[in-house]
């Protein structure tokens, strides 16, 4: 968690490092269009990256595709906070980002 944490930071820190990484990872080249697609996620993307019952309903509906079974899951069944909170509350999060 404290490294997709600080991946986070640095994605939305760094954008000539996130316009890297978007190109390296999507295979984009255009200046102009990596500018535009970090400055369309970037903000989308939660400092504090606590699991959303919507994101784990998109998984568990992604699974039951191979595997209907899924379907009978609550996305709640695989949610598990504390790690996160951990980090939130340690100060962890607050420090990866500049003050202002």
């Amino acid at each position: 968690m404290r490294a997709y944490t600080e991946a986070i930071a640095i994605y939305k820190n760094n954008r000539e490092l996130a316009m890297k990484v978007t190109s390296k990872y999507t295979g984009i080249k255009d200046a102009a269009i990596l500018a535009s697609t970090v400055d369309f996620y970037a903000p989308k993307l939660e400092r504090v990256p606590y699991p959303t019952v919507g994101g784990l309903r998109f998984v568990l509906d992604q699974v039951a595709i191979r595997e209907p079974k899924a379907k009978n899951f609550a996305p709640e069944t695989f949610m598990d906070t504390r790690f996160v909170k951990q980090l939130e509350d340690s100060g962890f999060v607050k420090g990866l980002y500049p003050k202002g």
